[in-house]
């Protein structure tokens, strides 16, 4: 799924997302995707981050804030991250809207 998102994304999003670099199929019924490799911070602070809000409205825009979640109290990240680069970047983005 990420493949197909990846190219559904708008130039200007996809700084948010980890770049897709080769989809293939095992089985038809798993894919699998190799992407960009990313360093990530182990506790990062999305709170302090500059294009956090900027950030939430993209995945709002894709229908994608359900899955990605972040918990700024606790300084916690699910299915997105701050790379050791300062790049705030969701990794798993594949998930069909309802």
């Amino acid at each position: 799924m990420e493949y197909r998102k990846w190219k559904s994304f708008l130039p200007h999003h996809r700084k948010y997302f980890v770049l897709v670099l080769f989809f293939g199929k095992i089985n038809e019924y798993a894919d699998y995707v190799i992407m960009e490799k990313k360093k990530f911070k182990k506790h990062p602070k999305p709170s302090a981050h500059k294009e956090k809000e900027k950030f939430i409205e993209v995945l709002d825009f894709y229908d994608l804030y359900h899955d990605i979640v972040i918990y700024e109290r606790d300084n916690v990240m699910v299915n997105c991250g701050i790379t050791t680069n300062n790049e705030i970047l969701c990794y798993d983005y594949g998930r069909i809207p309802k």
